[in-house]
Order: C-alpha cells, then structure tokens, then sequence
C-alpha cells in the first residue's frame, strides 16, 4: 500500500505541475493575443524569427477555436474563443479533477486528455503545413498535453487493475 501511496503522490506533483505549466502558457498566449490586437506592432518574447513566431501564430484564425469554429459558426460566434482560453480551462479541469477520487474522475480526466492530444496534434499539423511557423508556446503545450494523456492512461490503467485485483 505505501508503494501505491508514493506513485499516487508523485503523479499528483507532476500533474500539479504539467497543469500549472499549461495554464501559464495559455494565460501568456492569451496576453499575447490581446497585446497584438491592441499594437499591431507587438512582438512576444517567443517571437524569434519570421518563422518562429507565436504572435503570428495566436493572432491567425487557427489561434482561436481551434480554427475550425470560424469556418462553421463565423468570426464573431460567441463559442469562437481563443485557444488560449481553451487551455486555461483544460488545465484547471486537470489540475482539480485529478484530486478527485475514483473511476468517474478518472473517466473524464483521460477523456478530455485524449481530446487534447488530438487537438494538439490537428494544431501541430497546422502549424507545420498551414502556417509554416514554429510556436515554441504551442509546441511546449503539446508536450504538456501528450504527458498529461500518459499520466492520466496510467492512472485509469492502475484504477482498473485495482477493481479486478
């Protein structure tokens, strides 16, 4: 049990901090966001290079909903949020959920880790083959997303172990 106990607690460190180190990275692409719609001119710190450029890339229609939203319900639907803001969501989701006991918990927690790392890998697509841009904020946030999927994998994995054990 006290192995148990001690995988238990270093899973809740890591989650605790992959889900900080997202919601960061999602508050600062949606300052960055903001920063540019207010001075055109604004450049982030993660801006690089014409090529490496997450202002480009938080400020393009793939930088809010997805890019999907605006082809569907328009520019200005109320549903097209910024990625950004999609994240900060996501992560406080993870961070207290991933507190919650039980398989219920669990459920939702690998669910909507799969639906990241889709959401991750559609983006990832778009940045190399849409946009040719390299987003080291968006990038950071996929590694985020994909061991946040592994970390949550294992937990339904050991769950389940325990209910049959």
């Amino acid at each position: 049990m006290g192995e148990a106990c001690g995988r238990g607690g270093a899973a809740m460190a890591a989650r605790a901090v992959l889900c900080l180190a997202g919601a960061a990275l999602s508050l600062y692409a949606l300052h960055v966001e903001r920063a540019r719609a207010r001075d055109p001119s604004y450049r982030a710190a993660c801006d690089l290079g014409p090529a490496i450029s997450c202002t480009r890339v938080f400020a393009s229609r793939w930088g809010r909903g997805l890019g999907l939203v605006e082809g569907l319900l328009g520019r200005d639907s109320v549903v097209n949020v910024p990625n950004g803001a999609i994240g900060v969501f996501f992560y406080l989701l993870q961070g207290l959920l991933g507190a919650v006991p039980g398989r219920g918990a669990a459920a939702v927690l690998l669910g909507t880790s799969v639906a990241s790392a889709m959401a991750s890998l559609w983006l990832a697509g778009v940045l190399a083959f849409g946009l040719h841009d390299l987003c080291l904020v968006c990038l950071t946030t996929y590694l985020l997303n994909g061991l946040l999927l592994l970390l949550n994998w294992r937990h339904w994995r050991r769950l389940r172990h325990l209910k049959t054990a």
